[in-house]
């Protein structure tokens, strides 16, 4: 079995989660952490500086792995899913669900789902909770 290198690490698909951030100065900037790499983050004022960041914050993880003889955890495949979800709610909720699709005259599914993906919009627009983007490393 050959060992990999850093590089042949750095071209596997880690899942990269980017979070737009402020300081307290009010300056503006990204963060990126690498789901796999438990403590693996980057800053960066730019898109251009962060991705540079975390490839050099990436690298250096795996590199201090490799020599200290700890693994290097591989990248997580994404499970496939199949777009159904049973929920459990109170009765007073259930009801008011079906009297809101009644009223629409649509399906309690395509009420829940709508309601769903506009919650889902708020918050990745900055609404209750800042924008998080999830991006797979593309192989090079």
């Amino acid at each position: 079995m050959t060992a990999l290198s850093v590089e042949d690490y750095l071209r596997r698909p880690y899942h990269i989660e980017i979070v737009a951030s402020e300081d307290e100065d009010g300056d503006s900037g990204w963060v990126a952490e690498v789901r796999e790499l438990q403590g693996c983050l980057a800053q960066g004022r730019t898109h251009d500086e962060l991705f540079q960041n975390i490839e050099r914050a990436m690298s250096a993880w795996i590199d201090d792995a490799l020599e200290a003889g700890d693994p290097v955890p591989e990248p997580h495949e994404e499970p496939s899913r199949s777009g159904r979800v049973l929920v459990r709610m109170p009765p007073w909720l259930h009801r008011d669900l079906v009297v809101a699709a009644e009223r629409e005259g649509v399906s309690l599914n395509q009420l829940v789902v709508s309601l769903l993906a506009h919650g889902t919009g708020a918050v990745l627009s900055g609404g209750a909770a800042p924008a998080r983007v999830a991006l797979t490393a593309e192989p090079r």
